[in-house]
């Protein structure tokens, strides 16, 4: 038997397309299905969904997403040098300073201007004063309140959840007993709590347990009165609670098994079963309002964004946007456009890291061709937390950088362990289906 496919928002049979269920700039791992017709597709991402994105840009510059075209996600910021600030600079990371932008601010009544000293002194004909990069920072600075329960963030939560409830059920087209969903999605009204924040002590223990930061998880599950909700885990930072329609039979039972779908921040997708046990016979996730919530949990809210700010996370594409930028910085000093200063990104330790690993690849590592990226990471650091790095403990290797350099043993060994890490790169992208 053949079934027409409809959209799921208002059962258009014309003009479907493909939807990012979990939106893909927000995600390592692609999930898409044709089953939402053009006009409520472009709607979704006009409305809410572009804004949403927008908010969380820093966030996903440090998680190593691109955007669709593949470059670096860049966010709004301000440099600050000693108490001069240059304010709502297009910022990527520390080698802003090293390119080819020139910014300028007023400061006590005398114009300043930032760039690199040759771009200086070549364009604008000045002799620029060096500053110690170490006296110079970015700082970034948003709302709890607009990146977690904004309105706009709500109505994006719960089109993940209704989507993705669909995707998992083989839902086709829309059903009235997802009226209440569609029409906060849709519209933006809720005549009641659709989106909610977790405050379950039990289901942030299980998050943590399974899931590492940048990941998204999520689950379904039945009330013992019927109600349908999702669990929606976004990136191990804060958890949802979407109801999705109230139809069901009832859930009785003392012991529950859970199926939390994960889409890791390395581009995978697996699942975890977890076991519940409730006395009165019914399982239940404890939320709250959102801003009940955020007043309840916002220290750790804050906690888990510092944790995700304050180190690199490991990823494929990450790492791949990092050994992109230092192949083409190693041409550069072949050619004596660049100085090993410039390199080094002035001991950046994020660049610090990037070479460290490179030349790693280099030496006696073997690449596991059956296990993914994240387990030969793994097994390259020799460290149970691979997809972290502290940039408290790079200074150390910058030194055994400038000895290999001044051997002349450091380009070619990272020429080659370049070779090593893209020929691994082809092969995690066609095993993870991109």
């Amino acid at each position: 038997m053949i079934i027409n496919e409809k959209c799921i928002y208002c059962n258009s049979t014309e003009n479907l397309t493909e939807s990012d269920i979990i939106t893909y700039a927000l995600t390592g791992a692609k999930l898409k299905k044709r089953f939402v017709c053009k006009k409520h597709n472009s709607y979704t991402n006009d409305k809410f969904e572009s804004d949403c994105v927008k908010n969380w840009d820093f966030f996903r510059n440090q998680l190593g997403f691109t955007t669709r075209e593949g470059n670096i996600v860049k966010y709004k910021g301000n440099i600050v040098i000693d108490d001069i600030v240059i304010k709502d600079v297009n910022l990527s990371d520390k080698k802003t300073f090293y390119t080819s932008q020139i910014l300028s601010t007023t400061h006590n009544g005398h114009k300043v201007i930032l760039g690199n000293s040759n771009l200086l002194r070549d364009k604008l004909k000045i002799e620029p004063t060096e500053i110690d990069s170490n006296k110079i920072s970015m700082q970034y600075k948003f709302s709890l309140k607009e990146l977690i329960i904004s309105a706009k963030m709500k109505r994006t939560i719960a089109k993940i959840a209704y989507e993705w409830y669909c995707y998992t059920h083989d839902i086709n087209g829309y059903q009235n007993q997802y009226d209440g969903i569609v029409s906060y999605i849709l519209e933006g009204c809720e005549q009641e709590s659709i989106v909610e924040c977790v405050v379950d002590a039990y289901a942030f223990m299980v998050a943590n347990q399974l899931c590492e930061i940048g990941t998204n998880s999520i689950y379904d599950y039945i009330d013992k009165f019927g109600n349908c909700y999702v669990v929606f885990n976004f990136w191990n930072i804060v958890i949802y609670k979407i109801k999705i329609h109230q139809n069901n039979t009832p859930v009785i039972k003392k012991e529950n098994f859970i199926t939390m779908e994960r889409y890791n921040v390395d581009g995978t997708k697996d699942h975890v079963t977890f076991g519940v046990y409730s006395l009165n016979g019914g399982f239940d996730v404890i939320s709250e309002s959102c801003d009940e919530a955020l007043n309840r949990l916002y220290n750790l809210y804050i906690k888990n964004l510092e944790l995700l700010s304050t180190h690199t996370v490991l990823t494929i594409y990450t790492l791949k946007c990092m050994i992109d930028d230092l192949f083409d910085d190693i041409t550069g000093l072949e050619k004596g456009k660049l100085t090993l200063s410039d390199l080094l990104e002035y001991e950046e330790s994020k660049r610090i890291f990037i070479i460290q690993l490179a030349l790693l690849f280099n030496e006696s590592f073997s690449y596991n061709y059956d296990e993914s990226f994240n387990s030969n990471l793994k097994n390259l650091l020799s460290s149970d937390e691979y997809f972290v790095v502290n940039k408290d403990e790079l200074s150390e290797y910058a030194k055994k950088i400038v000895k290999l350099y001044e051997d002349g043993l450091l380009i070619q060994n990272l020429i080659k362990g370049i070779d090593y890490f893209y020929n691994c790169y082809e092969h995690e992208m066609k095993r993870i289906n991109i």
